[in-house]
């Protein structure tokens, strides 16, 4: 017998394996890795689990995070846009460098949000104890948070036009009328 979640070759008598340290009881073996995470996952969950590039990440950074519950790396982010708008005085050099921070999140997504479920399913698998239970608690505890994305969202955006959209203008408007106060 094989554990379901390491692979370990396991013992009959075995009720944890020494490995990963799951329970080994019936339930467990019941279920597979991969459905529950993709229970976790909810919505897309093909594409948000095993996808080379996100593209809602790169696009919509720390808002997608949170529509995904990713909770830390959505607000990691926000604390590194505001230490950078603090810290680096070219707008410019600031905006290549989270191109670059959103270039990185997209490339990595996948693992990371594989990484969260996964650890957040074992967690789950560790306290249920019934089928209907550990079904219910993936689908709670993973899936999307639109009304959390929708909120941070505006805020984020009402940021970005403060760092970007009104300088902007003001710079168009200073060109429009002859660099004339």
């Amino acid at each position: 017998m094989n554990c379901k979640f390491c692979g370990r070759d396991l013992n009959d008598r075995e009720e944890v394996c020494k490995n990963c340290g799951h329970r080994l009881d019936n339930l467990e073996s019941s279920f597979n890795k991969d459905e529950l995470l993709k229970i976790y996952a909810g919505k897309n969950s093909e594409k948000v689990l095993y996808k080379k590039w996100s593209w809602p990440s790169f696009f919509f950074g720390p808002i997608y995070f949170w529509y995904r519950k990713m909770w830390l790396l959505g607000f990691l982010v926000i604390v590194i846009r505001l230490l950078l708008s603090f810290l680096v005085p070219n707008t410019f050099v600031v905006f290549i460098i989270e191109v670059i921070i959103y270039v990185f999140l997209a490339i990595n997504f996948s693992s990371l949000y594989y990484e969260q479920a996964d650890s957040a399913v074992m967690e789950i698998l560790n306290k249920n104890t019934s089928r209907e239970d550990i079904v219910v608690s993936c689908q709670k505890k993973g899936g999307t948070s639109t009304p959390v994305a929708v909120i941070f969202g505006i805020i984020y955006f009402i940021d970005f036009a403060f760092n970007y959209f009104f300088p902007f203008l003001f710079l168009l408007w200073l060109f429009l009328n002859g660099f004339k106060f």
